[in-house]
């Protein structure tokens, strides 16, 4: 009897086994496959529902979010979360609609613009540029978002155009601004949900898949995923040139002039004009050919305080460690060499 009820303990225990060993193998091999085949939605890392986020989401499908307006926020990473934002929620000063200068300016971009990774705004991009340019009297006002594309940067340039018709626009471009959509929308927004639930979806795409594809889960969990659907399918099928298109309309339009920077990529021992990928590259020359822009490139100006230095770290040197975001000391040289190229090109005075 004893021997009977251990023979069946055991069997019981091999079948369980094997219940357990089989799941694991069907779901490593499901991960596998729903990997494989990229059926997943993809994860983007702005959470907009987020009580600490400074994003939110916006009607305009060809934004998807933006910044929200008049942040203040006593916990922040400068990624996600900022300290302040103005009026209009960019990381500027607060602006008037009426020019209180001679010269306005516009500078567009994305997370090089709104200064990711540097909490005082004093030390970004515009601010530093209409220092350098105070002596002419001129205004530099910001609407950089981070994550926007090309297209998310024009419909910008559409909106901010015609409040604040400006003299003259200023884009920065970076290299991964080829990429159609605002990629910074959080297109599967966690809803009370557990830490450790929210690493089973970013870490399992079956899991993810399972969880977006089952219409109660997706409208308990992620109640904005078809929101930012909407936003991605709206633009999914825009080229660049179709942004710099709506550029040259509204620059006929509202009298302004235009100049588009090029952001160099840094590396450990190398400054690249734009990208080190050679298919980004390729998409830059087919747009320098097709939209017919003279793009402003910055890189060798970085190259020259290298060598002038005796530095030989470009990505610790310039950025705040991920070879794109410049530090203090990247800003400040891009607004000396912007702000340069633009009296130059204008007739303007230097400023001492």
């Amino acid at each position: 009897m004893e021997k009977s009820l251990k023979f069946s303990n055991n069997m019981a225990f091999k079948k369980t086994l094997f219940i357990v060993f089989s799941f694991v193998v069907i779901s490593m091999i499901l991960e596998f496959s729903v990997r494989f085949l990229n059926l997943a939605p993809q994860l983007y890392w702005i959470n907009t529902k987020s009580n600490t986020s400074s994003f939110e989401l916006d009607p305009n499908s060809l934004l998807g979010y933006r910044m929200k307006k008049n942040e203040k926020n006593q916990q922040f990473n400068l990624h996600e979360s900022f300290p302040i934002t103005n009026t209009e929620g960019f990381r500027d000063y607060n602006r008037k609609i009426e020019k209180s200068a001679k010269r306005r300016i516009l500078l567009l971009g994305d997370s090089i613009v709104a200064g990711h990774g540097l909490e005082n705004i004093d030390n970004l991009i515009g601010p530093q540029l209409e220092v350098n340019l105070k002596c002419n009297d001129v205004e530099v006002i910001s609407i950089g978002v981070g994550g926007y594309s090309f297209i998310g940067e024009s419909e910008l340039l559409k909106i901010y155009s015609e409040i604040y018709k400006p003299d003259d626009v200023i884009q920065i471009i970076v290299n991964n601004d080829f990429k159609n959509n605002n990629t910074m929308i959080h297109t599967v927004s966690f809803q009370g949900s557990s830490d450790f639930f929210r690493t089973l979806i970013v870490e399992s795409h079956l899991i993810r898949i399972i969880m977006i594809s089952i219409k109660f889960l997706q409208q308990r969990y992620f109640p904005y995923y078809e929101q930012a659907i909407n936003h991605i399918s709206k633009i999914e099928n825009y080229e660049p040139e179709h942004a710099f298109e709506e550029n040259r309309r509204l620059k006929s339009r509202w009298g302004f002039t235009y100049l588009a920077f090029l952001w160099p990529e840094f590396s450990d021992d190398k400054v690249f004009e734009f990208s080190s990928k050679k298919h980004v590259q390729s998409k830059l020359a087919k747009l320098r050919e097709s939209a017919d822009i003279s793009f402003v490139s910055l890189h060798s100006l970085f190259q020259q305080e290298l060598r002038a230095k005796i530095l030989k770290n470009p990505r610790e040197t310039f950025t705040i460690g991920d070879g794109m975001h410049p530090n203090i000391r990247g800003t400040s040289l891009a607004a000396k060499e912007i702000s340069r190229i633009y009296i130059e090109k204008n007739r303007l005075i230097p400023c001492l």
